[in-house]
């Protein structure tokens, strides 16, 4: 280089100083002091011997500079925005910690996978001071609430956002919201909490041949939840001996403060104390061939004697039994009032156990449908239907009911 074109005679490795800076440019970490280290600048194909500071390399809106220091890819496009799948738009989910889900993740530049979801679930449109804000990089399109997070009979608004392996987001989807259900709990700790019990499918007068019992009574020890106090802990206890092959227990409330004439979907979970164990024989039957059934009716459940077929199951009654007055079904086969939502057996595969231990049934996958009356109010029912000809106790604890009104609905 003849020292007329060189910026450094006298240095035999310097010969260009680009931005004047009396650094030669072999030297300088920026040649033309745009903010960007030539490094930088060479590892994703900018020119560093040109100011393309305020330029927009990926016409992403985000100039280099700035894709520098936000530690960005200047020629990388962002992902497309997320597109919201679950729930729908002002649907009422059928629980407080709903799993929320979006599409398929999108991305321009087919090399860059998605690297992390943000989520945003709040109680008013703005999201200021959101009720959940977590991004999660387990790749899952999905996110569960967690429990306490959400209230019943309330909107909440949600939306997401993408960002890939080169630190750039997707602009936020747009914003949908969701109602949470109606919510009714009740637990028998403090008393009966309006619950009441009855019997069915065996002879009048036979009540003491059956030893039927309906009662809040005291746990057993291996049903006791632990806490810090030596008080006793109770259950609505409800048992009887099937010589029948046929009784059916059940336990029933009248609910009150549903809109008039209005269809709801209904969802029940129930936890009960059970010694049924599995896998066994029994008398006549499995100790847990004993089906629950969950119902909800429009008028009192009740049962009666009389000679007359059974709702749908065109069989007679004989003279002088009890039976109901709704369609429950039969043994293991639910009825247009009551569904089937599982059997006692409380996962003990030791026949000779007659220990307790907890279980829980729900019909999440398939609400019941029913529509309130004029009053407004409807009838719930939870009851077994037993085939095991021998002693059947069980200790229900916490009942928990869901109503959604009826409309644009999924289940999840």
């Amino acid at each position: 280089m003849p020292d007329e074109y060189d910026a450094f005679p006298d240095d035999a490795n310097e010969w260009r100083d680009t931005d004047g800076n009396e650094v030669g440019d072999n030297a300088d970490t920026d040649d033309e002091a745009d903010g960007m280290p030539d490094e930088w600048e060479s590892q994703y194909g900018l020119n560093p011997l040109f100011d393309d500071a305020r330029y927009d390399a990926d016409r992403d809106g985000v100039s280099n500079l700035d894709e520098f220091e936000n530690g960005t890819n200047p020629m990388n496009h962002p992902p497309s925005a997320p597109v919201l799948s679950f729930p729908g738009e002002e649907e009422t989910v059928t629980s407080l910690t709903p799993e929320l889900s979006v599409g398929e993740y999108e991305d321009p530049d087919d090399n860059y996978p998605l690297a992390s979801i943000h989520w945003q679930i709040s109680d008013n449109p703005e999201f200021t001071d959101p009720i959940a804000d977590e991004i999660r990089e387990d790749g899952f399109r999905s996110f569960t609430i967690p429990e306490s997070r959400l209230t019943a009979e309330s909107i909440y608004y949600w939306r997401v956002r993408f960002t890939d392996n080169q630190h750039e987001s997707s602009d936020w989807s747009p914003i949908r919201l969701f109602k949470t259900p109606k919510v009714f709990h009740f637990d028998f700790a403090q008393g009966y909490d309006g619950w009441s019990g009855g019997f069915a499918e065996y002879p009048a007068g036979s009540e003491e041949f059956y030893e039927l019992i309906w009662q809040r009574k005291i746990l057993p020890d291996e049903l006791r939840q632990e806490d810090e106090s030596d008080n006793p802990q109770f259950g609505l206890y409800v048992s009887g001996l099937n010589h029948s092959d046929d009784l059916f227990m059940y336990i029933k409330k009248r609910l009150e403060g549903l809109s008039p004439n209005t269809r709801y979907h209904i969802i029940f979970k129930v936890k009960f104390g059970t010694n049924a164990p599995v896998g066994c024989m029994g008398v006549g039957g499995a100790p847990d061939s004993v089906y629950m059934k969950a119902g909800a009716i429009g008028i009192e459940p009740r049962s009666g004697t009389c000679a007359c077929p059974l709702d749908g199951n065109y069989f007679m009654i004989p003279s002088g039994h009890y039976f109901m007055n709704i369609d429950k079904g039969n043994q293991s086969i639910g009825g247009t009032q009551a569904l089937l939502i599982g059997n006692i057996g409380n996962g003990i595969s030791d026949c000779s156990s007659k220990a307790y231990n907890y279980k829980i049934l729900d019909n999440q996958s398939n609400p019941l449908e029913i529509t309130t009356n004029h009053n407004g109010f409807l009838w719930l029912m939870i009851g077994t239907d037993s085939g095991f000809e021998a002693t059947t106790s069980l200790y229900y604890t916490n009942i928990e009911i869901r109503l959604i009104e009826k409309g644009n609905i999924q289940v999840k």
